[in-house]
């Protein structure tokens, strides 16, 4: 199967994410790039899954499910700042 490149905002939104859980002692245990209509990261932090699509991401794990969309964001800065946030303080607490 043939996937389609990562779009900058993914590229971004996984170089955030590896920072940001670095800073917390925290990692990336595994990473895929999946999708049939689509093409997106799947990420596995700890016993949660962190799924980014072009323009919108989130996690999800046993009673979790975040979800974050881009027209709930200014930009897709915040948008990725918002999903460092909150996957760290969910992973943190």
């Amino acid at each position: 199967m043939t996937y389609q490149m990562l779009t900058p905002f993914q590229l971004q939104c996984q170089e955030k994410l590896k920072t940001a859980l670095h800073d917390h002692g925290l990692s990336i245990q595994e990473t895929a790039i999946e999708g049939v209509d689509e093409t997106y990261v799947r990420l596995k932090v700890q016993n949660i899954d962190v799924f980014i699509y072009d323009d919108e991401a989130g996690f999800q794990g046993a009673s979790i499910d975040e979800r974050l969309e881009s027209p709930e964001f200014q930009s897709k800065d915040d948008l990725i700042q918002a999903l460092v946030t909150r996957l760290i303080g969910t992973l943190t607490k």
